[in-house]
């Protein structure tokens, strides 16, 4: 199952060195920048096994009306069907009338309506980005391109798939509140995706969200992984491969920074196509659970 969103930063194109990193058997699955989901999708992971999450209020909602596709008859098609009509009614001037009445909140009901909505102004935006000013209002200008909407098939797979987990809006330590201080946490696999480490001082493009993703960010992710990483979690990472990133996770005896590529069509500034400088970042041992 591929994303049914274009979407900054997306990771369809690193899944083969995501995969072949990840252990062979664990427990609950985490990922709480779920952003465009390629790893989440692609597992297909079992009804209670996977927990997902995002800051960005407006996907998450997405994504929960599309699990509720499964249980509401009619709203899968209802929603497809509002996707046709933007289709048929794409262009600049289309674009900007639904971004401005997503930002009147116009949009907003149905629920069906919504979601197409979301849909359409990720898919026809710039470069597939989604970026809120600090009222919350999405700013992205008119993509220019071609429309790529999912077909009905892929959103009905995607329901599917959504439908077998808990979807939280929120910040990262939200999704993972449900761990506690037991033990029940030991042998679950946690994915961070943070927005990244900027490759220059001009090339930040972290405020997908009204709240951004900061360097005292970055610096507490580091020690929240650091916890889950003792608790017997195997926890990876991915980030930019920048001298910043490197020294945030610079103690070798809690984490594996290894070098990837892959090429990029959307992305930061600085690197918005060809290869760009990644890294992996995992757990070097899980205590009692074995290696990776």
């Amino acid at each position: 199952m591929n994303p049914i969103l274009k979407y900054v930063g997306g990771k369809t194109r690193l899944l083969p060195e995501l995969t072949k990193r990840m252990p062979t058997t664990y427990g609950r699955y985490f990922e709480p920048f779920v952003g465009g989901g390629a790893l989440f999708f692609h597992l297909e992971l079992e009804a209670g096994r996977a927990v997902i999450g995002d800051v960005n209020a407006s996907l998450i909602d997405m994504y929960m009306v599309l699990s509720r596709t499964v249980r509401v008859s009619g709203l899968l098609t209802r929603i497809w069907r509002a996707l046709q009509d933007h289709e048929r009614l794409h262009s600049k001037e289309h674009f900007l009338a639904v971004r401005r009445a997503w930002n009147a909140r116009e949009t907003h009901s149905p629920c069906s309506k919504r979601a197409a909505a979301y849909l359409y102004l990720g898919r026809a935006g710039f470069k597939g980005l989604w970026r809120e000013n600090k009222r919350g209002d999405f700013n992205v200008p008119y993509g220019d391109g071609v429309l790529h909407l999912p077909d009905k098939e892929r959103l009905q797979r995607a329901g599917e798939l959504l439908s077998r987990a808990r979807i939280i809006s929120g910040p990262y330590d939200w999704s993972l509140s449900s761990f506690g201080y037991d033990d029940s946490a030991r042998g679950d696999l946690v994915y961070f995706d943070p927005p990244y480490v900027p490759a220059s001082a001009t090339s930040s493009f972290a405020s997908y969200s009204a709240g951004g993703f900061g360097a005292d960010d970055q610096r507490r992710l580091e020690v929240y992984a650091r916890q889950l990483a003792h608790r017997g979690c195997y926890v990876m990472l991915s980030n930019s491969d920048t001298p910043v990133t490197r020294e945030l996770y610079s103690d070798t005896t809690v984490w594996l920074v290894e070098s990837v590529s892959a090429p990029r069509s959307i992305g930061t500034h600085a690197r918005a196509a060809g290869k760009v400088g990644e890294v992996i970042i995992r757990n070097v041992n899980v205590s009692g659970w074995g290696a990776w």
